[in-house]
């Protein structure tokens, strides 16, 4: 990442080299066992554009390293030492960042994609934010708009005036296609796209804000994409009010082959999943069930463990609270871990897990490498459940994990963690009854 050119080189090498600036834009540092990243220099912070601490050198000296910040014996942040280095922003992005438990390396991701896998596509388009961002604001800004219009109306060669058609154009700030947004009748009239300007950025925050009309939304940029070519390469015009007619028809006819989709025979996926119940595992493996809840207004979390034998007896139950969570992802993943840590404590080698975090349990079970921000939890995992080959994991749906779920409630009320054995809660006792008297008689 530190080469520099030499002289002479060959055209291949030049072309590599030439491609550095955009390596470094896009390499940022996943925290692992945070003896690799430096706290003021390095890129770690899942924080666009710069992902580098923008708080002034302080307290800690230049050089120092990210495990400074690290208490090593709770494998915890220092969150008092964060808060009174860092600004309130970055401190809290700081303390919300998972790291390895089992001491695996920092590694070097690349930033511009949620997987933090290098693809050329995303290279294109880190090029292209880095020109924009170069270039400054577009002429399409609100605050020159006078200006802009002053210059268009300049009394020159209409060839002079011929503009670069964009997509932007085409979708949005053409007049068809504005009446097609704001058009009465057209579903969108009392929606916020009448109400919005025409600068791109403006248009994004538009289109994550408006969830509830998305579907339509798709739909008329699709046939205003298709007005347009029709327009230029067949010479037909398309008015923009049946373009409305066209998606409107195109959404009900959506609507009805969901609706036909989610009827399903009885066994069908929909159906079943409500309906399914805990089975106990065979003999001589043991079931272990977990669930979690995150409250986000306090980054808390609610920890569920049920442990069982294959009569359906309770085996170990654990209701834990925990501190200092930041996102749902992190919730799940913190309950699977502390369930395969209290396997190794308990000695239990020959286990089945199962849990309804369907997103989770699937990333575990690829085995494939996680390059993302986040990535580290799940290959810790990885790491220990390697360690225990007759170790299962599997998706279960959340019927059949009702006394996890039911832990859970306990766990939220609790300000510590406690394990019980062979015994639990009076309400997780009755849950584990139901289950039982469920199980089908042989």
């Amino acid at each position: 990442m530190e080469v520099e050119l030499k002289r002479s080189p060959s055209f291949v090498w030049r072309s590599l080299w030439s491609s550095l600036g955009l390596l470094k834009e896009g390499m940022v540092w996943r925290v692992g066992n945070r003896k690799n990243i430096r706290i003021w220099k390095d890129k770690w912070l899942p924080k666009p554009k710069t992902f580098q601490v923008q708080t002034y050198t302080n307290t800690l000296d230049s050089e120092c390293l990210v495990e400074a910040l690290i208490d090593e014996e709770s494998r915890a942040w220092r969150v008092d030492l964060v808060q009174a280095v860092f600004n309130e922003e970055e401190a809290k992005i700081i303390v919300s960042i998972s790291f390895s438990k089992t001491g695996a390396n920092d590694k070097r991701i690349w930033a511009g994609s949620s997987k933090g896998n290098f693809f050329v596509k995303s290279a294109y388009f880190m090029e292209t934010k880095l020109l924009l961002r170069n270039l400054g604001d577009s002429s399409s800004g609100r605050g020159n708009e006078g200006m802009w219009r002053a210059l268009w109306q300049l009394d020159v060669s209409d060839k002079v005036k011929i503009e670069t058609e964009t997509t932007l154009h085409i979708l949005w700030t053409c007049p068809a296609a504005a009446y097609v947004w704001g058009a009465p009748g057209g579903g969108c009239e009392n929606s916020k796209f009448r109400k919005w300007n025409s600068s791109f950025s403006d248009f994004q925050h538009l289109w994550e804000e408006m969830v509830g009309i998305l579907k339509l939304a798709a739909l008329f940029c699709y046939h205003i994409w298709g007005r347009r070519n029709a327009f230029v390469f067949q010479d037909q015009f398309i008015n923009p009010t049946t373009i409305i007619v066209m998606a409107q028809a195109d959404l009900s006819i959506l609507k009805e082959i969901k609706q036909k989709n989610s009827i399903r025979p009885d066994g069908g996926p929909n159906s079943a999943s409500s309906n399914q119940q805990w089975q106990p595992p065979t003999w001589p493996f043991i079931k272990v069930n977990f669930d979690a809840a995150y409250d986000k207004d306090s980054n808390r979390m609610g920890m569920g463990i049920i442990v069982r034998d294959s009569e359906g007896g309770l085996q170990a139950c654990l209701p834990a609270p925990r501190e200092q969570i930041f996102s749902v992802f992190q919730a799940e993943r913190a309950i699977l871990h502390r369930a395969l840590e209290l396997c190794v404590e308990l000695g239990m080698n020959q286990v089945i897990f199962e849990g309804d975090v369907k997103v989770v349990i699937d990333a575990i079970n690829s085995k494939c490498e996680d390059n993302s921000w986040l990535g580290q939890e799940i290959e810790d995992i990885q790491q220990l459940m390697e360690l225990h080959p007759t170790w299962r994991l599997s998706f279960v749906y959340r019927s059949t994990n009702n006394t996890a779920h039911t832990a859970v409630k306990v766990a939220i009320k609790e300000f510590e963690e406690t394990v019980w054995l062979e015994d639990g809660p009076e309400v997780v006792i009755t849950s584990i009854l139901n289950d039982v008297s469920c199980i089908p008689q042989s």
